[in-house]
């Protein structure tokens, strides 16, 4: 797993800073079964929180599928919790209420909401933001436009995984990876902006005859 530091100190979750994040990525990959179970609740409490995606969200997506193709991760429960973790950030964490073109026009309105974000955090008052409707809804935004070209940036690594673990997998590993990767299938041809094509293409073994993108 890549090095992780610098960008986190501008990233958010439900918490707060999100400066404690890498550390519980690193424990994905780790021997400590008691970090690596802290690490999954911190994926589901505070990286993704009832649904809602953070600033952070994004980022943790493209982490945590090179953690599932990482040989410390083999344990077919952890797997589950990783991919079903992938698989509601597709289904609720890019806010699929709201068109590209909406959640582009909300972040438009307020252009400078991360730098205010961070601004008001160095001087403890984060929770001022949240005050202001609009700067929330460029908040959330931002993090579900993340959220979306992230699943289509991982698209490959997860189809890689698939092909690697095929009929060896565990039942709910696989059942869990094909939730997952219909999720992120119905995440990429709803939202035209994407490259659906290759989206479809590289589902297309799992999911069965692609459909046509309208």
């Amino acid at each position: 797993m890549r090095a992780m530091s610098d960008p986190f100190t501008r990233l958010f979750h439900a918490y707060g800073p999100a400066t404690d994040t890498p550390a519980h990525l690193r424990a994905l990959t780790g021997e400590d079964d008691d970090a690596r179970a802290a690490a999954v609740r911190h994926l589901w409490s505070a990286v993704l929180h009832q649904g809602t995606p953070w600033m952070v969200t994004p980022v943790v997506v493209v982490e945590v599928v090179e953690a599932l193709r990482h040989p410390g991760v083999a344990d077919p429960e952890l797997q589950v919790a990783l991919l079903e973790f992938l698989a509601e950030v597709a289904t609720e964490g890019t806010v699929p209420t709201e068109g590209r073109a909406e959640l582009e026009g909300w972040l438009a309105a307020v252009p400078d909401v991360e730098d205010r974000l961070v601004a008001l955090s160095a001087e403890g008052r984060d929770d001022e933001i949240y005050e202001d409707p609009d700067a929330t809804g460029a908040l959330l935004a931002q993090a579900a436009l993340g959220c979306r070209d992230a699943l289509r940036l991982v698209l490959p690594s997860l189809a890689a995984f698939s092909a690697a673990t095929g009929e060896r997998a565990d039942d709910a590993v696989r059942a869990a990876l094909d939730r997952t990767l219909r999720a992120v299938h119905e995440v990429l041809t709803r939202d035209h902006a994407l490259d659906v094509d290759r989206a479809v293409a590289a589902l297309h073994p799992v999911v069965g005859s692609a459909p046509t993108a309208c």
